[in-house]
């Protein structure tokens, strides 16, 4: 919920599954056991619209989580 927060209200659901969505593809993708926050980290800005990861960022870093082992999926 709090990585939605800057979605509007009205699309907040369609994104909370959309990350979701690749969150769950990248595990199977790896055979993850479980949930890490690197797993989710990574399918919150692939999930992410380029044009938005200025605000994922700010989100990431008001988060206190260090962007620089993502950065080239930001670019």
């Amino acid at each position: 919920n709090e990585l939605v927060e800057p979605v509007p209200e009205l699309f907040r659901d369609v994104a909370k599954q959309k990350i979701a969505g690749k969150i769950g593809e990248l595990a199977l993708k790896e055979n993850a056991k479980k949930l890490t926050l690197d797993l989710i980290v990574r399918g919150y800005i692939i999930a992410t619209p380029k044009r938005d990861h200025k605000f994922l960022v700010k989100k990431l870093n008001e988060k206190e989580i260090d962007i620089k082992p993502y950065e080239k999926l930001l670019s």
